[in-house]
């Protein structure tokens, strides 16, 4: 069996949309503008895109993992070997699928026959959303894998609450997971939205079951924070189009937005010049289409 195998609970989107998980500065602007006159108004309408934003990112040494008994990887290859020796990771926010993209980087996907990735290995990242300790977790079965988000409100004692999708090996030698922002809503008291921060994300490998009631210092093999600030936001996305001296903020329905501007913007010429601002945080895109009335 290839090791490259897609899951079947991998979704294809996910693996396809990768790519635009690997930006480091998010991309965003509008791709189109029409104008409609009727009366004394002008409407345009728009389609912004927005790429993904990497909101957290940070990279590991690739000998600082332990086994499962503590001693240091340099000593005792078994971490690496098995699969647990991080080297990095991501959390990306990609606003046009409404999720979140982690990957976690590691030195090598261990591979035995039809086996890929080691079922013993659990691998996941930890970090606190409206209050409350969340953990995403991602683990090989051998023919297959799991990925769940998991409820650590009560001590010692972590449920799943949501099935997300992923993929193991699919992009490279890294564990790759989607988590739609809608799905943290299964948790009491939990919900995620641009413009909310969450507490720093640290991803982990622990010698650990999927469904393990907790994870703690005795299992984690290697960890990697990956923002050394204290919490990370999830960024706002925001169209502003300015026409003459006017200028309005406009709602985005699936990308599309309309907006209405008086005639007497055009200055009474017959064509205008109308400025877009969009953005996804604080990076920005400014453009300039020519618009007739």
């Amino acid at each position: 069996m290839n090791r490259r195998l897609t899951w079947a609970v991998v979704a294809v989107s996910i693996v396809a949309a990768a790519a635009n998980a690997t930006a480091t500065t998010p991309r965003a602007g509008v791709t189109k503008m029409t104008a409609h006159a009727s009366g004394s108004q002008v409407t345009l309408s728009g389609w912004a895109t927005f790429s993904g934003a990497t909101i957290a990112s940070s990279s590991d040494s690739a000998s600082d993992a332990v086994t499962a008994q503590g001693a240091p990887a340099s000593t005792e290859p078994a971490a690496a070997q098995e699969g647990a020796e991080l080297i990095g990771g991501d959390l990306v926010y990609r606003p046009e699928l409404g999720d979140l993209f982690l990957r976690i980087k590691v030195t090598a996907i261990p591979t035995q026959g039809p086996v890929v990735g080691n079922p013993l290995v659990l691998y996941g990242l930890h970090t606190v959303v409206s209050g409350v300790p969340i953990e995403i977790r991602i683990q090989s079965t051998g023919v297959s894998s799991e990925f769940g988000l998991f409820d650590c409100s009560t001590e010692n004692a972590c449920t799943q609450a949501a099935t997300i999708t992923g993929g193991y090996g699919t992009t490279g030698e890294e564990i790759v997971a989607a988590i739609p922002l809608s799905a943290f809503a299964s948790i009491p008291k939990v919900h995620l939205k641009e413009g909310d921060r969450i507490a720093t994300p640290v991803a982990f490998a622990a010698h650990a079951a999927f469904a393990a009631p907790s994870v703690n210092d005795t299992l984690y093999m290697d960890q990697v924070p990956l923002s050394k600030s204290a919490t990370v936001t999830i960024p706002v996305k925001s169209v502003h189009v300015t026409v003459g001296k006017v200028t309005h903020s406009v709602a985005l329905k699936n990308g599309y937005f309309t907006v209405s501007f008086p005639t007497t913007a055009w200055g009474g010429k017959s064509t205008a010049t109308a400025t877009t601002r969009t953005c996804l945080g604080s990076v920005c895109v400014v453009q300039k289409f020519t618009v007739s009335r």
